[in-house]
Parts: structure tokens; sequence; C-alpha cells
């Protein structure tokens, strides 16, 4: 599952054709905001189903919808990727290690204000998630973010809190599985993330190479 505002939508034909790479018949839904026709219409070759998000909310950031949207997954085992994640092989074990408790990948990088708050080895990445139907995580989510936008710079330091509020289980996935960009590119990366404005520069790169491709007889 995935989400765009017009902001994010460059992003999506790159990501889905990644994805596609390595998963040509999974269910992907797309729940989106005022989308260009453009960007919809070259989503159709991709089989996407797409669902219009109306926010029951106003957010200052569209990153503090993501509970909400997760909440209406048709999915009973979801997995949630931010667009700037570059999918390099298979990733059905995020699907099968749903029902253990939410999927996440550890983030080593805390802004440095929420430090003090976090434990180093208790502090995961949002851009990457699995979790099934009925996890009560979502809704606790949703709770917080109500409550903290505010307070909190984005929906990750909220989902953190609320794991560690709520003695939610985590499913820590393996090293290198969910790569940060501030950890260095890596050989044995399952999804690598290309985080902030640094790596959406690596996106448009890599963008550019896919369009200069040689087209295959």
């Amino acid at each position: 599952m995935i989400f765009s505002t017009q902001e994010s939508e460059w992003l999506i034909p790159w990501f889905l054709l990644n994805l596609r790479r390595h998963h040509s018949d999974l269910p992907v839904v797309l729940f989106e905001t005022d989308l260009s026709t453009e960007v919809l219409a070259s989503v159709e070759a991709f089989e996407v189903q797409i669902r219009k998000y109306d926010p029951s909310h106003q957010f200052p950031h569209p990153w503090y919808h993501k509970p909400f949207v997760l909440q209406r997954s048709p999915f009973t085992q979801t997995v949630f990727l931010d667009l700037d994640c570059e999918i390099r092989t298979p990733i059905p074990e995020l699907f099968q290690w749903c029902d253990k408790g939410i999927v996440l990948g550890r983030d080593l990088h805390p802004m440095r204000q929420y430090r003090k708050l976090f434990r180093n080895d208790f502090f995961f990445n949002s851009g990457v998630i699995g979790v099934q139907s009925g996890n009560p995580v979502i809704e606790l989510w949703c709770d917080a973010t109500r409550k903290l936008f505010t307070d909190l710079r984005s929906d990750q330091e909220i989902l953190n809190l609320t794991l560690v509020d709520h003695e939610i289980p985590v499913v820590v996935l393996p090293d290198h599985y969910h790569q940060l960009r501030l950890d260095g590119d890596h050989s044995s990366a399952r999804v690598m993330h290309w985080t902030g404005p640094a790596g959406k520069e690596v996106i448009r790169g890599l963008i550019t190479a896919e369009i200069r491709k040689p087209i295959s007889a």
C-alpha cells in the first residue's frame, strides 16, 4: 500500500516500476489526494487500485496521515512503503511476519531533540511497515497523532512513542533489509530508503538513468 499527494506524485512511476520487477501480481492500493491526470494515467499500466483519500483531519504535513491511511487498508496483511523506497528484491517476509507484531526496521538516527526520549535500540523507521488487520497499534497511533502532531515532528516519532507507551510487540527487520540513506548504500539492501532532499536527488538520477536505458530488441 502507498500514499501520495501532488508533492510526491513524481515518485510513483519509479516506485511502481521497481515493485513490479519483483512482485508482478501483488495487489497494490494507492491512496491519493488530487494527483494529476498524467500520473493517474501512468499508474494504470502497473495494475494498481486507486482510492481517493479524503482526510478527516487537517495536518501540517502529509506524513501525519499515514496511520489514517493504514486504518483504511482493505487487506488482512498490509505492507506500507514510503515512495522514496527503492525495492531491490522480493520482500515476501514483510507479509509473513505480520502475525507476530508490527514489522519495522531500526532507525539509528533519531533527530537530536528526541535522542533522550527514545532508547538507541528501540527507535524504528516508519518508511516500511508490515501490519496485520486487528493489530491495535494502528488505532493507538491514530489517537496519538490527533493529540501530538503539534508537539512531535512527524508520524515516526509519534509511532515510536505509541510503541513504548503501549508495549506493542515489534518484529525487527534484519540488518540491511530496510537500509536507510544515512547508513549508506549496501549491497545486501532489500529496500533502499532514499530519505531527505539528498535522497530525492539520488532518485532523480536513478530515474534519468532508467529513461536512458537502451530498449531491448
